[in-house]
């Protein structure tokens, strides 16, 4: 069972999507999600064993059933706004920009019909190269 202190649940939602390992009771296994409930406030965070971080929130709510149905959705919304503003016409454009896609520790680059991956986060490297 993991503990999170509900400081750092706040933080984590106003100011920077992870919460360091002093904050947090317990260990998780890398890659898994965890719905987190402090203070009346409810997160979905990936467990990450990267430095100090040992939780990265991808979402406010409960977390879905899934890693892969997470992940779908990030990047769905993330594609969506870049449709909004006609970014996804240009031969090379962002897609994932890591914190600001509620995608911490992803960065992904999309060139033309290829997609390059850059990670800071061991939980999201096993991810992807477990699939």
């Amino acid at each position: 069972m993991i503990k999170v202190n509900g400081e750092a649940v706040i933080k984590s939602l106003r100011y920077a999507p992870v919460i360091y390992q002093k904050h947090v009771k317990g260990r998780g296994e890398v890659g898994e999600l965890y719905t987190i409930e402090v203070s009346g406030l409810t997160i979905c965070a990936m467990w990450d064993e990267t430095g100090p971080v040992r939780l990265r929130v991808l979402s406010k709510g409960p977390c879905p059933n899934t890693v892969d149905e997470l992940f779908r959705n990030l990047i769905e919304t993330a594609y969506k706004v870049r449709e909004k503003t006609k970014v996804t016409s240009w031969q090379a454009y962002r897609l994932i920009n890591g914190d600001g896609d509620s995608f911490p520790g992803l960065i992904v680059d999309v060139y033309k019909d290829i997609a390059v991956l850059q990670s800071s986060s061991l939980a999201i490297d096993r991810l992807f190269t477990s699939s």
